[in-house]
């Protein structure tokens, strides 16, 4: 019965890997768009972004084999009993076995991590060593370790109220994630990358206009040396009150044109003005309200489950991957709902960018910029978009940006 339960899951997961897989082939019916704003894609352009979609549908079936190959492997569930035997104390044990099977996912996901980087390298779009491949995935792991924290507490309250075990859990992750978004771009970040102010100059004086003139004083903005990596060009705003900066990538410097850059900022301070990072914030508290209380339900029935075929509960290191695996599914469940937003947010950042920058042409060029330049998809299935697109899609952005008035 409970290696059912994991099977289930896990076709879960392939069907909607096999769904997008099919969407890949599918027809896309584009906006009409002027000759000049017309992507033409060279069949180079056309191989990378299906190779690279497909690495994208292969990770959404991975990763949840590896946590059920855990679950079900005799080897693995020897080890995890013996953990949760090494000291009197299951706290430890548990945060152990967490921290553990961590470590066997980052190994598990290693090969999708290595053809990635050899895409991106051929492509032109990386030129990271690969010792800093590696260091940058074990930073990522030393980063996320304190969830092993959240989760041996989340064990100690459903041993305490299997009920309302998941509201206090919740009301763990609320301060949790807000001191992830404050403080993240001053802890964090700087450990992958180097953050300086943007230099005195007109780049620097327009940009400092613009943000007058739409109620921003004095804008902290920063350049990120992201050329040591790739190639892209990119800006960000984050943060959250005294830590909230509008963050442009160096390669910007180098391959935009000063008025694509005014745009791309003017999209960002649309994030800014319109408090988008609090929206978010909010909206993030609600979805993880939303998908404990799912789990909460179904984390019931794993533990009835557990303990009449293995004589094992919820609360044993032996689920930590079924746990994991459930809260996967859950995720993938709500992707569209948050991408919807995101998408929506984007959409009010480029219209802010167009009513204030008044900068329509440089806009739609910088789209095309990352359609010819960068290989984005400019015509993605719609399936496909619906689920992971976190910005509207290229050739209707360009689209908008032409027409808008």
């Amino acid at each position: 019965m409970i290696k059912s339960i994991g099977n289930k899951l896990y076709l879960a997961c392939f069907a909607v890997f096999s769904v997008l897989v099919i969407s890949l082939f599918l027809p896309n019916h584009p906006p009409h768009l002027p000759p000049a704003f017309t992507p033409h894609l060279p069949p180079r352009a056309l191989h990378y972004q299906f190779m690279s979609n497909l690495l994208t549908a292969a990770a959404i079936i991975w990763y949840p084999l590896g946590l059920w190959f855990i679950f079900v492997s005799s080897k693995s569930a020897n080890i995890l009993t013996r953990l949760s035997k090494l000291t009197r104390h299951w706290y430890i044990n548990t945060g152990l076995g967490f921290c553990i099977i961590s470590i066997g996912m980052m190994l598990w996901t290693l090969p999708l991590t290595i053809a990635s980087h050899i895409l991106l390298v051929k492509y032109g779009f990386s030129h990271e060593p690969w010792n800093g491949v590696i260091r940058d995935r074990l930073l990522q792991w030393l980063v996320q370790l304190p969830t092993a924290v959240v989760y041996v507490l989340g064990v100690a309250l459903f041993r305490k109220d299997r009920k309302r075990y998941w509201l206090h859990v919740w009301l763990i992750l609320v301060p949790v994630m807000f001191f992830e978004m404050a403080a993240g771009p001053v802890l964090i970040a700087p450990l992958f990358n180097t953050f300086k102010p943007l230099p005195n100059g007109p780049l620097r004086t327009e940009i400092n206009a613009l943000a007058q003139s739409v109620g921003i004083h004095h804008p902290n903005i920063l350049v990120v040396n992201t050329s040591v990596r790739s190639s892209y060009v990119n800006a960000n705003v984050a943060g959250w009150g005294p830590t909230i900066r509008i963050v442009m990538d160096d390669n910007d410097l180098r391959v935009l044109t000063q008025p694509e850059i005014i745009a791309m900022i003017g999209h960002e301070m649309g994030h800014y003005v319109e408090h988008h990072v609090y929206i978010l914030f909010v909206s993030n508290c609600i979805g993880a309200f939303v998908l404990l209380f799912a789990f909460s339900r179904i984390a019931v029935r794993i533990d009835e489950v557990l303990n009449k075929e293995l004589s094992e509960r919820v609360t044993s290191i032996r689920a930590i991957p079924l746990v994991q695996l459930t809260i996967y599914i859950l995720l993938m469940a709500q992707m569209p709902i948050a991408n919807a937003e995101s998408r929506y947010l984007e959409h009010r950042a480029d219209t802010f960018s167009l009513k204030h920058a008044k900068l329509n042409i440089p806009l739609a060029q910088l789209m095309m910029g990352f359609v010819t330049r960068e290989y984005g998809t400019p015509y993605p299935p719609r399936l496909w978009q619906w689920w992971f697109g976190t910005h509207p899609s290229l050739d209707n952005r360009i689209l908008f940006a032409l027409t808008y008035r």
